[in-house]
């Protein structure tokens, strides 16, 4: 949760110093991390999990891949043009949908006793080659400095591996068990 929490702290500062007032700034910025609410909702409802769990796993697991940083690329990409603010809204849906079906992943394949922060960590021992691989692009793509259209894409896509890696994994074990 602290990328997002930062994210809305930067965001309020920001309308602040635009002469927003306090009160309004911080309202107004804390909107963003409330776009996800439904999918949270739907995630929660589907796997029989108090909201405030799936919550707690959507918004830790966002910090453990740094969704937010990811996120927060994609949402800086220029709209200068009718194809390029469709590629960044495509970006930024499946940025969105990918958190809520890792956080699925997350809730259905671990202990429904652990606390939030556990569980990601038992997600991401199982998954521990691909959730490495994905961090170590993001690493590599923020270490270039470049955070256009095909390094943003490229880093979707090894958290879409992530999801895929997982489903593998399970169809695997059904392989061997059925």
């Amino acid at each position: 949760m602290d990328g997002d929490r930062e994210a809305v702290e930067n965001a309020a500062g920001r309308l602040i110093e635009a002469g927003v007032p306090k009160d309004l700034a911080e309202r107004a910025a804390a909107l963003g991390p409330m776009f996800p609410a439904l999918d949270i909702t739907d995630v929660a409802n589907a796997n029989g999990e108090p909201l405030d769990t799936a919550a707690a796993v959507y918004f830790a697991l966002g910090d453990r891949l740094k969704l937010h940083w990811l996120r927060r690329h994609i949402e800086a990409l220029p709209r200068d043009n009718r194809w390029r603010t469709l590629a960044r809204s495509a970006l930024r849906d499946d940025i969105f949908n990918q958190q809520a079906v890792l956080t699925t992943e997350v809730l259905s394949n671990t202990p429904q006793d652990e606390p939030p922060g556990e569980r990601i960590e038992t997600w991401a021992k199982i998954n521990e080659g691909s959730v490495h691989r994905a961090m170590q692009v993001l690493t590599d793509i923020n270490s270039s400095g470049t955070f256009d259209l095909s390094t943003l894409s490229v880093a979707l896509r090894e958290i879409r591996n992530l999801i895929t890696t997982q489903e593998a994994l399970s169809e695997e074990v059904e392989a061997s068990t059925g």
